[in-house]
């Protein structure tokens, strides 16, 4: 069932209608006026650069809030076509989900989404030039701006706000704000193409774009950008790192994972039955060889043979920016994006649990096949499964009769996804230097995905049910109405047994369409007031804005219901509107004192009225050195997905409470675990509840938004020095603390911790239902968890702190000129706290949020040369700072990582590249990662590793050398 949005849109669309009618002679937004630098970009001082943050136009940089700047030199300096890997780079910033971590989540394949401070990519707020940009990722997953739909080609420079941006933007800012600033002043045409690859021989791209600007009418002006760019998939089998599936093994008996070995799947493509007495068998009858950690005596599957390091993305886009002046005082502006990017995903073929998936043992099914006398399995097969006592496979039950449908083929999806988006606006201006600006935006994503690779469960229900022919000697379907339908038997038993007609039967080819849409009314008014301060005027602005966000995803019906062996997803539907004022000032109170303050309020159709804050100073404690700082809470509303989710089914590792748990175990738990009768008979048949790989790894359940879900707060204060001394010329520092404590966190609550929270009471109050949030398989000898489900609540309590350094400086050397930067994180705190139990998760130092990371580069440039060369540090790192609960990280084997293991030293990255440019023409040639580093192990059984890549891709690089060449042609 379709969940729908509250009610209320109606009125809160009125009240906004009749404000902004009778005030928009009065009020627009400006929108970040952002001055443009200086063409020479590399000798721009920190105080000559006009940064976002502020709706309010500024000269100088008297700003309260650090920025961070990257400038189109430093663009194609690193070769960069993709803007998501560009940021990738930055110390503040990392690709939570990009081509190298998505390829095992189909929906959000070939998407490149960024995170600020690790805070998620929903806190994240990306702008493109102070105007917000409508979300790429399907809102039944997530939420965040697809930056493969921004071209940068368009890019003049990118800019990095932390601190107090939610009273100036609104919602999803708490994090802070990436504004990418477009060209608007390019004149001529320029065409660039760029090539490139791993020196491995893979991985190639290539990126073609042309840009043309210039004026035209009376006055207007119009800059225009089209481009094309692909990218080939790297297989993990072409990486000796993620070649073959890999687990953390304790082989010496000591307590910890201290051994990367073979794991492999326990889904072999010939099936896997097991009757439970210490033998399993393959579908032919022989004897299945576990091999753990053993693979040349091993019948396990090695799914790298199938998965994906990078997913293959083609990229089309287009982008315009146009104004033209109607008149000395009023000009009308537009802006146009379009996006078209194609990727497709493979993992490995499906696996599938004949009893749970067809006959849903796990929900009560009792059905199964005959053993004796079948039509299908081999004779060793009956043998040994009659021998074991096993009549009928119903009596394996969950988990115990699989097989690996390699027939069938990979499972892939195939993605087109389009994003759309206009801004249309006009700007006036007024005397006093007033300037009055209003603008419409419209966006939209749409996402047309075509999955393959799965199978009618339904169907193959009939296709097991078999019967000879009146021939006597040709294997049927018993079904009368089922072989009309084209039903043909489906052989499991044995590798290769199935045959294509079979397959042409029971595939279950499906698709799914999401819709994302972004609509914004903007109107607003800054300049001075005309009051006369100490150290000048006073400056404000104010505006309203009615924003409406919506999506949907529809998926076909038998995706829906979990028919299709794939894991069945609700549909999703849903929206939100809120109409919003603002108002900000600038009060430079003294000469050397300048005071800031910003106000945001806004009525949610959701979450009612809610009210955001900022304040902030910025002080000459003297010529050479600023001081500067911020106090701001902040609010983000719950977005589409947060709310409106469909139900999605998982199979993710959980931790089982009652694992291990025997008769003379104590505790609250134990008594609660043995309460159930299904488990305290197995306890007394077994000596103790103890569950197989395959039950840990096999339990599922549905995660999904929850209507009522509450908005989260956050409080940030940011505190910083810039120092630019006389006696070193064109140098410049900057030191900034900063520290933000995020309330009522929007997150989907741990089924671990679901199952925590309902076992960890006391026995009268213990509902083995966990208030239907959990199920077990009631069959006897079984008791294994089979579902847990969870949604979206207001989890956590998140609070970091950091120092962020940022240094230039450039100097005339020889015959050139050098010039130097780096930037800088150092982190002080990364702590997640559970609201409800208190346990806090201290994350600092961990892989995702090390210690350090920097960012640093020098630059020789003469006459039409330069050299340029750039270093990525990531400190050392821990897989885990909880080592010994690394099994409820996602282990299967309940040992601690050892620390050769769950230790990670620090890496640094170099890259070089050597460019030539005259007037007309240039090239550059380029590499890297230069010394050709190779990424870390982490294998399935840690906390970060990625399935299928066997090391963390938002952390460390897993191409390898890559090669560049760019050649460019411009007019003048």
């Amino acid at each position: 069932m379709e969940r729908q949005k509250p009610p209320g849109k109606s009125g809160n669309w009125r009240r906004f209608r009749r404000i902004g009618v009778s005030s928009f002679a009065a009020l627009a937004l400006c929108g970040p006026a952002l001055a443009q630098t200086n063409d020479e970009s590399d000798e721009t001082r920190l105080d000559e650069i006009i940064v976002t943050g502020s709706h309010i136009k500024r000269d100088t940089f008297n700003y309260s809030t650090p920025i961070s700047v990257i400038n189109a030199v430093d663009i194609d300096a690193v070769g960069s076509t993709n803007l998501g890997d560009l940021l990738q780079t930055m110390p503040q910033t990392i690709s939570t989900f990009n081509n190298a971590n998505t390829a095992f989540s189909t929906t959000f394949s070939g998407l490149n989404l960024t995170d600020l401070r690790f805070l998620g990519t929903s806190r994240t707020l990306v702008l493109v030039n102070g105007r917000r940009f409508v979300s790429g990722a399907p809102p039944g997953g997530g939420y965040g701006v697809d930056l493969n739909a921004i071209p940068t080609a368009m890019i003049e420079r990118i800019e990095v706000l932390t601190g107090g941006a939610s009273a100036i933007y609104g919602s999803d800012a708490i994090a802070g704000v990436i504004n990418v600033v477009t060209r608007t002043d390019f004149q001529g045409i320029e065409v660039r193409g760029q090539a490139g690859g791993a020196t491995e021989g893979d991985k190639n791209k290539e990126d073609i774009n042309i840009t043309m600007g210039g004026e035209f009418g009376r006055g207007g002006f119009a800059i225009l950008s089209a481009g094309w760019s692909s990218e080939d998939a790297l297989r993990s089998r072409e990486r000796s790192f993620s070649n073959t599936d890999l687990a953390a093994y304790d082989l010496d008996g000591d307590g910890f994972a201290e051994t990367e070995e073979w794991l492999g799947s326990s889904f072999p493509p010939a099936g896997r039955l097991n009757p439970g007495n210490g033998t399993e068998f393959l579908g032919d009858g022989t004897v299945w060889r576990s091999g753990l950690a053993d693979r040349p005596n091993s019948d396990r599957f090695n799914r790298a043979d199938f998965r994906t390091i990078y997913s293959p993305v083609d990229r089309r886009f287009a982008a315009a920016n146009i104004s033209y002046p109607l008149s000395d005082a009023v000009t009308v502006f537009a802006e146009l994006n379009y996006a078209l990017v194609e990727t497709n995903s493979e993992i490995e073929p499906f696996a599938l649990d004949v009893n749970d998936d067809v006959f849903i043992s796990s929900r009560g099914g009792t059905g199964g096949v005959d053993v004796a006398g079948n039509l299908l399995m081999p004779q060793l097969l009956i043998d040994n499964l009659l021998a074991e006592g096993i009549t009928n496979t119903s009596q394996l039950g969950t988990g115990n009769w699989v097989r690996r449908l390699l027939e069938f083929g990979p499972r892939a999806s195939d993605i087109s996804r389009t994003t759309l988006r206009s801004v249309t606006g006009v700007e006036i201006e007024l005397p006093n230097n007033m300037v009055i600006e209003a603008y419409y935006s419209y966006g939209k994503t749409d996402q047309d995905q075509e999955n393959t690779g799965q199978i009618n469960t339904e169907r193959a229900f009939n296709a097991l049910n078999v019967e000879l022919a009146p021939d006597g000697v040709t294997v049927q379907c018993a079904d009368a109405t089922a072989r009309l339908q084209g039903c043909v038997p489906f052989n499991v038993f044995g590798e290769g047994t199935i045959t294509p007609a079979a397959v042409a039967y029971l595939s279950a080819p499906g698709n799914l369409q999401s819709k994302v849409e972004q609509e914004i009314f903007h109107v607003g008014i800054s300049g001075s007031t005309g009051l006369e301060l100490p150290g000048g005027d006073l400056a404000f602005a104010t505006g309203l804005e009615y924003r409406e966000e919506s999506g949907a995803e529809i998926n076909p019906g038998f995706l829906q219901r979990g028919i299709s062996g794939g894991n069945a997803t609700e549909p999703t539907n849903g929206s939100f509107d809120v109409s919003e004022w603002y108002g900000e000032i600038n009060a430079p109170v003294m000469s050397r004192l300048t005071l800031d303050a910003a106000v945001r309020i806004g009525d949610y159709e959701t979450v009612g009225s809610q009210t955001t804050w900022k304040a902030g100073f910025d002080l000459d404690l003297h010529e050479t050195l600023r001081f500067r700082g911020t106090v701001s809470e902040s609010v983000r509303a719950p977005n589409v997905s947060d709310l409106f989710a469909g139900a999605g089914e998982t199979f993710r590792n959980i931790q089982d409470p009652c694992n291990g748990i025997d008769n003379t175990t104590t505790g609250d738990v134990a008594d609660n675990c043995r309460s159930q009768q299904v488990i305290q008979d197995r306890i007394d048949a077994t000596g103790s509840f103890t569950l197989s790989q395959s039950e840990s790894q096999q339990t599922g359940g549905f995660v999904g938004g929850n209507p009522n879900v509450k908005e989260e707060t956050a409080e940030a204060f940011t505190l910083g020095l810039v120092w630019q001394p006389n006696f070193l010329e064109n140098f410049s520092a900057a030191v900034d603390f900063y520290d933000i404590r995020l309330d009522d966190a929007i997150a989907v609550t741990s089924r671990n911790t679901v199952l925590q929270r309902c076992y960890n009471v006391a026995t009268t109050a213990f509902d083995p239902a966990c208030a239907g949030r959990a199920r077990r398989d009631q069959l006897a000898g079984a008791g294994a968890l089979t579902g847990v489900d969870s949604a979206s609540s207001n989890e956590n309590i998140f609070d970091t702190q950091g120092i962020d350094i940022e240094l230039a400086y450039n100097i005339d050397v020889g015959p050139g000129n050098l010039s130097a930067g780096l930037l800088w994180n150092q982190l002080l705190r990364w702590d997640e706290i559970g609201i409800v139990d208190g346990d806090l998760d201290d994350n600092k130092g961990e892989i995702l949020t090390p210690d350090s990371r920097a960012n640093g580069h020098l630059a020789y440039s003469w006459n039409d040369f330069q050299v340029y060369w750039r270093a990525r540090y990531w400190s050392d790192a821990k897989d885990s700072n909880t080592p010994e609960l690394q099994d409820e990280n996602g282990g299967v084997f309940g040992n601690p990582l050892a620390p050769n293991i769950n230790e990670i030293g620090s890496y640094v990255y170099n890259d070089l590249s050597v460019s030539w440019a005259n007037s007309n023409y240039s090239v550059s040639v380029g590499v890297n990662n230069l010394g050709d580093k190779q990424p870390p192990l982490l294998t399935q059984t840690s906390q970060y590793g990625s399935t299928g890549v066997n090391t963390a891709p938002e952390a460390y690089d897993t191409i390898g050398r890559q090669w560049y060449v760019t050649l460019t042609y411009r007019t003048n």
